[in-house]
């Protein structure tokens, strides 16, 4: 594997600036205020939490609900890394032990041993006994973390899924139940809707609303990235990448965290030293590769939807509502409008800090440049 552009999360030196985002993550945590962090997909959320938890050296627990369809999938997610986060905050002596457990007997928590090594189990309570709720486990184990004088961060990814349950507000409630009245648990919410997450956190009709500090990830700078990838090139190739190379990087990956550590890390892998035109063969094979991924991404949108990406994806623009813009696409400044909140919330475009709407994924820009 290759530790310094990983396709997945990235700590340590594997991690690019942030150095901001770092620090206030690192505060909320510090000073129990929990957090939402706002992104598109791939922009590096969980490296974020991940690296910020490496630095903090705390405790933490990562529960994933993209796949939890129902609140017992959910309740279980939870019930799991309760106890994975209690074993490690067990004392070795017994009597200190057993009083930490009691506060989860009617879980009947119990040490096991499996082939990743010893856990804590606490069992879901009784369909007919309702007694324990996923606030009273979430609240017993900031109760635990209390009384050890620890600190421990419980990661939520994937937190727009609970909206999406058939009773999300009952659980959205129980959780936020605990949320609030945690004293040494500290939360971090995270998600790949941004848009539907963004909604949980801002409707005051929903549990969550105001709950949380919202940290929002732009794309990192290109001096940024540069400095990062010229000095793993010397570490590398005990030189650096030359500028019309490291513009190329630049400017297919549009800065796009994925994508910058996608090529990158096909000639660091492949122990080659880029050159411009290189480069170029890599990212048009990849296109080619995702022509299928990319289509099927792209068969769910509107004729008047992929009208504007399509154009958009060749010409960016400040003012896609103008009389100019709306010849290109012939479309009704109503259709534009509502084509572009749609591609909006699909997290298809962008605006970028110069307020110039672009298409948001550089493989898509690429494949609709080439195929389209």
């Amino acid at each position: 594997m290759n530790p310094v552009f990983p396709m997945g999360i990235a700590t340590g030196a594997a991690f690019c600036d942030r150095y901001q985002e770092r620090a206030e993550l690192k505060n909320n945590i510090l000073h129990n205020r929990h957090t939402v962090l706002l992104a598109p997909r791939r922009y590096g959320k969980t490296s974020l939490a991940s690296e910020v938890v490496r630095e903090s050296g705390l405790l933490c627990a990562e529960i994933d609900f993209l796949l939890s369809a129902n609140a017992k999938a959910v309740e279980a997610r939870i019930l799991d890394k309760v106890g994975f986060v209690l074993h490690q905050l067990l004392p070795k002596k017994k009597s200190p032990k057993e009083k930490i457990l009691q506060l989860f007997h009617k879980l009947k928590p119990e040490l096991t041993i499996s082939a990743l090594g010893q856990k804590v189990v606490l069992h879901a309570p009784n369909p007919t006994d309702r007694e324990i709720t996923i606030s009273d486990v979430l609240l017993n184990l900031d109760h635990a973390a209390q009384s050890l004088k620890k600190r421990v961060v419980f990661f939520m990814d994937e937190f727009q899924q609970l909206g999406e349950l058939k009773d999300n507000h009952s659980i959205e409630a129980s959780i936020r139940h605990a949320v609030e009245r945690s004293q040494n648990v500290s939360y971090i919410f995270s998600g790949s809707n941004r848009h539907m997450l963004t909604q949980m956190f801002s409707d005051k009709n929903r549990p969550f609303y105001r709950l949380c500090t919202t940290i929002n990830l732009n794309r990192i700078q290109k001096p940024d990235h540069i400095k990062f990838i010229q000095k793993q090139s010397k570490h590398k190739w005990k030189k650096e990448l030359p500028d019309e190379t490291i513009s190329e990087i630049i400017c297919l990956s549009e800065c796009h965290p994925y994508y910058v550590n996608l090529i990158c890390k096909y000639f660091w892998d492949n122990n080659l030293f880029p050159s411009k035109k290189q480069i170029e063969k890599m990212w048009h094979e990849y296109i080619e590769s995702q022509k299928s991924v990319i289509s099927y991404d792209l068969v769910s949108l509107s004729n008047n939807q992929k009208i504007l990406l399509f154009e958009l994806a060749k010409y960016p623009t400040q003012q896609p509502f103008s009389q100019e813009y709306l010849h290109r696409t012939q479309l009704s400044i109503a259709s534009q409008k509502e084509a572009a909140k749609k591609l909006l919330l699909g997290d298809y475009i962008y605006k970028d800090d110069k307020g110039i709407t672009r298409v948001l994924d550089p493989a898509i820009r690429s494949f609709v440049d080439i195929y389209c």
